[in-house]
């Protein structure tokens, strides 16, 4: 089901186009119709009953979706079984992105001043080739890969945001952060 909405959503198939991107539109807390957007590119649904525990992410930019379910009698493990399909999910994203160029990642390392809507530094910086972001939580900072997802666009591992960079700024989930 998540590849053939994915498909409609891009170019229409199952449902038409303008259905599916309806279904998919925000309405209230980042939910469309049953199902949750998010980053803007990623639409995910999950659910309960008596036995069963499911899961599924699948990408609104190409052709992928990852689905799981467990069989389990109560819903215990309810946020472990989903950070895992998430988990396959971002690899499988990762994995089906162009090779990035990484020469110009040293250029995004810096510290970065949130505009809105409250202040909240951030850090990106490079280790052993890779780039993560140090990112102040509610209670303290964290500190997460980035992975590329297209052109100076990057998914976070773990977390849903968006991260993309700019000329001495970057976006999360469109929240600009300017470097400074």
């Amino acid at each position: 089901m998540g590849l053939a909405l994915s498909k409609s959503y891009r170019e229409g198939g199952l449902l038409k186009q303008e259905t599916a991107r309806r279904m998919l539109t925000p309405v209230m807390d980042n939910y469309g119709l049953c199902v949750y957007n998010l980053r803007g590119d990623i639409g995910c649904h999950s659910g309960w009953n008596e036995g069963f525990l499911t899961e599924w992410f699948f990408s609104l930019r190409e052709g992928l979706c990852v689905a799981s379910m467990l069989n389990r009698t109560a819903q215990a493990l309810g946020w472990d079984h989903g950070k895992a399909a998430l988990a396959l999910f971002q690899t499988a994203e990762e994995d089906m992105a162009e090779d990035p160029d990484k020469t110009g990642w040293a250029a995004y390392c810096g510290q970065y001043e949130q505009l809105a809507p409250a202040l909240r530094l951030i850090e990106v910086y490079m280790e052993d080739g890779a780039l993560y972001a140090r990112i102040m939580g509610q209670d303290e900072a964290f500190s997460s890969k980035l992975y590329p997802i297209g052109e100076k666009a990057f998914g976070r591992k773990g977390g849903f945001e968006k991260i993309i960079f700019g000329e001495g700024c970057l976006t999360i989930n469109g929240i600009a952060c300017k470097k400074l």
